[in-house]
């Protein structure tokens, strides 16, 4: 028997591996917040990361939201995020 908890907010079971968890067709859209969006680590490492797992088909369908103290609109961002990846994404990635 399996237990689960409900709440407003969310529901956990204690099925330690649920089969539908794996399949990306089967998983809500996600939402990513970075803060530091323009940080030197999201530059470095957690922005190609994100390029490499959506690149593997590991990343379901997700949207990532960005807080920054740098007052950038959303080209700004996305040419940040395009240089950051050119620069430490691996070569094959970008």
């Amino acid at each position: 028997m399996s237990a689960v908890a409900n709440t407003d907010l969310f529901t956990t079971s204690d099925d330690p591996s649920p089969e539908h968890i794996h399949d990306p067709a089967t998983l809500d859209r996600h939402v990513i917040v970075l803060f530091g969006a323009t940080g030197d680590l999201a530059r470095r490492k957690l922005l190609p990361g994100l390029l490499r797992l959506s690149h593997s088909g590991l990343l379901p369908e997700c949207h990532i939201v960005g807080t920054s103290l740098e007052d950038l609109d959303e080209a700004e961002f996305h040419q940040f995020v395009l240089a950051a990846c050119q620069e430490f994404a691996r070569p094959h990635v970008v």
